[in-house]
């Protein structure tokens, strides 16, 4: 039996953070595991109990690991708490500890995207392959995008400078997104840099039990940034992994809202608004998204229990395969409930999950990253 495996700068942390908490239970009812499985220990004050227990010494890493493998990590419980407890950090330092399942499928992902350009041939050459594999390698698979080359520069001397976050899987698996992000960036008269070549950013290792090789990815690409610009995040978990240690980080709904000429457009018709965990809880970004469609002409529509995760949550859909897809299939009633045929999505993660989901229950429904809808909505002159 193992004891948790932590530094004394790490264990001084987790302390700190943990007394924060009081018990009120104000968070339960926005946690999706508790709301599924009805337990204590699957609800964030009983986790961070056990999480106490375990840097305590009165639980091994094998006795705890089970309810926190079952954590998706959405923070929600963050939005919900009055005492501003980093539910987040708690986690992530646990599970640097050794509190978290090894799995094989993850520890394969973790070594891929630390090299962003194998994955982009791997994900290339899989693509056909992938999709007919069973679970969520599968559903994945069938929805990428295809494959496509993104021009990551697009100059306007004198607009403030940006860069978009090139990202590990979003520059292959949604290189349309990403050229979208450019463009719009650019029609909305920022300055668009290609910048250095980036690396990931890290927040799969931060999530998964490697902070300091996380820190360190994040670390070396923010150092990488050019002085002046920011750097525009089209994917939320990256962007809520990176812009809590620099404001520099925008989400590109942000960046286009503020932007010197904010998207303007002929779009039409209603568009579910999903909001990515990562987005609206860990980075507080609502309106944004919100804003930017309205501006582009498009009707947001509210999905029912809007923040509730949908499963995805970065490796969950491969770890937790029948939690995940009861939470997916609870977003696609909403979805369906809506009557929307168009839902915006800004995380890749988030839309292979509801595409999955939305393709197993039948439904025609487009998932589209706002870039793209802003992109469409400017018609042929953006």
């Amino acid at each position: 039996m193992t004891a948790i495996d932590l530094t004394d700068a790490r264990r001084e942390r987790f302390d700190a953070l943990a007394h924060q908490c009081v018990s009120c239970g104000l968070c339960l009812p926005h946690c999706p595991t508790f709301d599924l499985l009805a337990a204590e220990s699957d609800g964030p004050r009983g986790r961070i109990h056990i999480m106490q227990r375990l840097v305590a010494g009165d639980l091994t890493v094998e006795e705890a690991r089970e309810p926190l493998d079952r954590c998706l990590g959405c923070r929600a419980c963050e939005t919900a708490c009055p005492s501003d407890v980093q539910y987040g950090q708690l986690l992530e330092i646990a599970r640097d500890g050794g509190a978290q399942t090894p799995s094989v499928q993850v520890r394969a992902l973790l070594s891929f995207v630390r090299r962003p350009r194998l994955l982009a041939l791997a994900l290339r050459a899989g693509r056909p392959l992938a999709r007919l594999l069973p679970g969520a390698t599968g559903r994945s698979g069938a929805s990428l995008d295809p494959h496509a080359t993104v021009t990551w520069e697009r100059r306007r001397p004198g607009g403030p400078p940006a860069v978009v976050l090139r990202g590990c899987v979003m520059r292959e698996a949604f290189a349309g997104a990403q050229q979208a992000a450019v463009d719009a960036l650019a029609a909305a008269g920022y300055d668009v840099v290609a910048g250095p070549e980036q690396g990931c950013c890290g927040a799969l290792h931060l999530h998964n039990g490697e902070l300091a090789t996380g820190e360190s990815m994040r670390d070396q690409l923010l150092a990488g940034l050019p002085a002046g610009a920011i750097l525009v995040s089209t994917a939320a978990g990256c962007g809520a992994a990176l812009r809590e240690h620099d404001a520099r980080v925008l989400d590109l709904s942000e960046a286009l809202v503020q932007a010197p000429a904010p998207p303007k457009g002929r779009g039409g018709g209603p568009v579910a608004v999903f909001d990515a965990c990562h987005l609206l809880h860990a980075q507080g970004v609502r309106e944004a998204p919100r804003d930017l469609l309205r501006g582009a002409g498009y009707e947001p529509v509210e999905l029912a229990g809007a923040g509730r995760c949908c499963g995805a949550a970065g490796v969950y859909a491969f770890t937790q395969p029948e939690l995940s897809q009861q939470l997916a299939r609870s977003r696609v009633d909403a979805i369906r409930a809506s009557g929307a045929r168009v839902v915006s999505c800004g995380n890749p993660g988030c839309a292979l999950q509801l595409r999955g989901a939305l393709r197993e229950a039948q439904l025609d429904v487009r998932v589209v990253h706002p870039a793209e809808l802003v992109v469409e909505a400017a018609g042929p002159q953006a």
